[in-house]
Formats: structure tokens, sequence, C-alpha cells
């Protein structure tokens, strides 16, 4: 019984001795299994880093002129206010300034921001400088789609049944601000949080406010526009300066309707009031 019990033993180990074998075989072939992919993947990554690098340094680039510092409104650019600065090609705005020589000597209208790119549009000749800054009430219809830097006609608009009355010719529109007075600029808020704050504020973003650069002699007739609770006035936007139009006709109101003409030196004279 005892040989037995040895033999039955011995066959036992036999046994374990020859699967351990298959088992480890097994292993090995999973971990070749596994090789292929791995390095598929480490290839894959290497290619996907070497095509970035790539477009990094072999797309097309232009270089364009902006603003090296921060630039107030009405301040004359000078060539130490400039750098240069590499952006990619198409990545221009239309009408952006591309050398020194189409801001140097210009007068700022609006804002402009250190590296931001500048549009012809917001310049104008440093001869306007002598000009008066007149904030009016406005809202989004009556704003006409306006931005900062913009050349626009003051319209005095009393009713539906009367035509509108010229107050100022080839104004310069210098802000917008909403009715809480936060400026309107083309750049979003500050990421998701900013976005959210102006959201929860009544009015934010909605122009309410205007602020124009007119002649002197037109100053006394666009001032009318903020009058408390004021709705009258309208701006019309416009692509060169001129085109001043006739008097419009007598409205049904009759006679008094239009502010009267005044012309005072050193401005143009606002529309002209009808007969009696």
């Amino acid at each position: 019984m005892r040989l037995f019990g040895r033999r039955k033993r011995g066959a036992e180990t036999r046994e374990r001795v020859s699967a351990a074998p298959a088992e480890g075989g097994k292993k090995g072939l999973s971990l070749r299994a596994l090789l292929p992919a791995v390095l598929g993947l480490a290839v894959a990554a290497a290619s996907w880093l070497y095509l970035q690098q790539y477009l990094a340094t072999h797309q097309k680039t232009e270089e364009i002129t902006v603003p090296a510092r921060d630039i107030p409104p009405y301040t004359v650019i000078t060539d130490s206010d400039l750098m240069r600065r590499t952006i990619l090609a198409g990545a221009r705005e239309p009408g952006a300034a591309i050398t020194p020589g189409e801001l140097a000597g210009r007068m700022a209208l609006v804002p402009l921001y250190r590296g931001e790119q500048v549009r012809r549009e917001r310049l104008a000749d440093p001869a306007e400088a002598d000009r008066f800054l007149v904030t009016v009430a406005v809202d989004p219809v009556r704003a006409n789609g306006v931005e900062p830097g913009d050349l626009v006609d003051v319209y005095l608009v009393k009713s539906e049944d009367v035509p509108g009355a010229l107050l100022a010719s080839d104004a310069r529109v210098v802000a917008l601000r909403d009715g809480n007075g936060n400026p309107l600029v083309r750049q979003p808020p500050a990421g998701l949080a900013g976005a959210v704050q102006q959201a929860a504020q009544p009015g934010a973003g909605v122009p309410a406010m205007a602020t124009l650069a007119v002649r002197p002699g037109d100053a006394p007739q666009v001032i009318r526009g903020a009058a408390n609770g004021s709705k009258g006035i309208a701006l019309v936007r416009k692509f060169r300066p001129g085109g001043f139009p006739a008097a419009p006709p007598v409205g049904p109101e009759g006679a008094g309707s239009y502010p009267a003409a005044a012309e005072v030196p050193g401005g143009q004279g606002a529309a002209a009031a009808p007969a009696g």
C-alpha cells in the first residue's frame, strides 16, 4: 500500500510538471500578440508629433504691423508705437494695416490694443482732433449696427409721419456702451464666467449710448440726444464723407417740426427748418 501511495503521488507530480509548460506557452503567445499593437501605437504617436512639428515650421506666414502698446483714442500714432507681428497666411483681417506707413502719422479713433490687427477705418487724419465728443442715447434699431470707427450722419426722428432731420454729417463713432455703462467691444467676455456674468446683467451687450465725434458747430444740435429719456437720435452709417442730403419736405405737423438751422462758425449747420 505504501508503494502504491508513492506511485500515485509521483504520477500527480509528473502531471503538474507537464502542465506547467503549456500555461507558460499561453502567456508567451499573449505577449507576442500584444507587442505589434504596442509598437503600432508608438509609431502612430511619433508620426503625429512629427506632423505637428512639421506643420508648425512649414506653414506659410506673413508679417503685419500692430500696436506695440495700448493706444488711447485720438492719439497720433508714431513709429515707436508699432511693432511687427507674424501671423499665418490668410489670417489677416480684411482692411488691416500691413506696413508701418499705413499707421504712423494717423490718429486712432478708438482704443487700439497691443498686438491686435488694426483696420484702416479705425484711423483718421489728425485734423479731426478738433472735434467735440458728444454721447447720445440710442437703441439697437437706431444705432443701426454701427461700430467704433464708423462714419455716420446723425438724424432727429420724431415720428413715422415726419421725415428725419439731419443734425450732423460725417460724425465719427468713438465708443458704444450698454445700459450699464460697459463698453461694447469686438472681443467677447473673458472666459465662460465672464459671459455668464454679462448675461446676468439686464441690458448687458445691448447698445444704449453712443459717443460721437462731431464738428463744433454740430454739437449744440446733437447734444439734444443726451436729454433724459431722449429717443429721437438715429445714426445712418456711411462709407465715405459727404453726400449732404437736401432738406426734408414739410411734414404733417407743419412748421417748426424740424430743428432750425444753426450756422455756427467752424461747423456745418443742421437741417434747415421748413417754411411755414
